[in-house]
C-alpha cells in the first residue's frame, strides 16, 4: 500500500475476517464501539458491540477533527454539543479498558459531518 496507509479496521470484510480469526482462535474478540447519533442536532450516546462489560470502561474520548473535544466518565456515555460545528468535520471516539493486566484502546469508526442533515448547516 501507499502511504498514508490506514491500519485500523474500517471495513465490512476487514470486521468478518477478524471476528472470524477470534472464532478460530476461541478468542473473545476486540468490541466495537459504537457512536449513535440522535436526530436531535449535536446528541450522541456511545456504545458497545461484543464482550466486553461496559462498566470496565470509566472514560470515553470523543474527538472532532483529530483533536479530543470531550472526556466523558458517566454512564451512559452522551453527549450534547451546545455549539455544532460549522465546517468540515470528523467525530470518532475512543475508549480504554483493562482485559486482564492489559490496557486495550477501542476506537469507533470516523463519521463524516453527522449532524449536517439535522442542523441545516448546510
Amino acid at each position: 500500500q501507499s502511504v498514508p496507509t490506514n491500519y485500523h479496521i474500517t471495513t465490512d470484510r476487514e470486521t468478518a475476517f477478524f471476528d472470524l480469526m477470534a472464532k478460530i482462535t476461541n478468542s473473545p474478540g476486540t468490541p466495537k464501539l459504537l457512536i449513535n447519533f440522535s436526530k436531535q442536532a449535536g446528541k450522541l450516546d456511545v456504545s458497545v458491540e461484543g464482550n466486553t462489560d461496559l462498566s470496565k470502561i470509566k472514560e470515553v474520548e470523543i474527538i472532532i477533527n483529530n483533536k479530543v473535544h470531550t472526556t466523558l466518565t458517566n454512564q451512559p456515555f452522551t453527549l450534547e454539543l451546545t455549539k455544532l460545528p460549522e465546517e468540515e468535520h470528523w467525530v470518532k471516539a475512543r475508549a480504554k479498558y483493562i482485559s486482564g493486566e492489559t490496557e486495550i484502546s477501542i476506537e469507533s469508526l470516523y463519521h463524516q459531518n453527522p449532524w449536517w442533515p439535522y442542523s441545516g448547516i448546510r
